[in-house]
């Protein structure tokens, strides 16, 4: 279903997904209105949108991330593939990526075990609070640019990515900065982080967001933990016959 601009015929519609993200955004204001007392009731706080079919979700893998960091780049192309590990690493949404470049050693945080860990709020509602690890490739980065990181607007790396993809092997389907975030959550779940910890991660206020996006990845740790489990159990007895 396609909805379009009342009034202005001929004017490019919005699909259905652009359309509630865009109601999103005019609840989310008129949600502050009603906190800073300029409001009474927030009239769109019942409006409730069917989900749109799911569509299809796809990451970069492991082998696709040896071969992006062993490319031999020059300047630009090199400055987008260390923002895309950057999004990779960190699973940061673009706008959040570039306000953490800012001034990366304002966003870094002591965890209880004395670890680094970044926490940035996300800048599209509902503004949910990200608590990111910092992992080593954040630094290795980092530390090529002094900690202070080139800017390329997303739609420059999404550009190079129409060449990253065949220099990496990654025929699934059309990567950009929003697939690189989608990486993230892969990455870590396949490091063994629970789906709640991912979820906090990348910000997800419901953990339905995170389960549904990961859902496959989600059934392949549970094949996983089965057969070590299996195998370790299957050590830890014996038959006598």
């Amino acid at each position: 279903m396609k909805y379009s601009e009342p009034g202005k015929k001929g004017k490019k519609t919005q699909n259905k997904d652009t359309a509630t993200k865009y109601i999103s955004f005019l609840k989310a204001a008129l949600d502050y209105g009603i906190e800073s007392e300029l409001l009474e009731i927030n009239p769109l706080e019942k409006l409730r949108f069917s989900r749109s079919k799911p569509k299809t979700v796809y990451f970069l893998e492991d082998k696709h991330l040896k071969k992006l960091w062993n490319l031999k780049l020059e300047t630009t192309a090199d400055l987008a593939r260390d923002l895309s590990l950057l999004v990779c690493y960190t699973g940061m949404d673009y706008p959040d990526l570039e306000k953490f470049l800012d001034n990366p050693h304002s966003y870094l945080a002591s965890t209880s075990t004395g670890k680094q860990k970044i926490i940035i709020n996300r800048s599209k509602p509902p503004f949910g609070e990200c608590q990111i690890p910092y992992l080593q490739p954040i630094t290795i980065i980092l530390n090529k640019y002094k900690w202070k990181v080139p800017r390329l607007d997303d739609h420059t790396v999404n550009r190079f990515w129409q060449v990253f993809e065949s220099q990496i092997g990654f025929k699934d389907g059309r990567v950009t900065v929003k697939i690189l975030r989608k990486t993230a959550g892969s990455l870590f779940l396949n490091e063994g982080y629970t789906l709640e910890v991912v979820q906090k991660i990348l910000g997800h206020t419901s953990i339905s967001t995170t389960e549904r996006h990961y859902a496959k990845i989600r059934d392949k740790r549970v094949d996983r933990e089965m057969d070590r489990v299996g195998v370790e159990f299957a050590k830890s007895i014996s038959i006598d016959k």
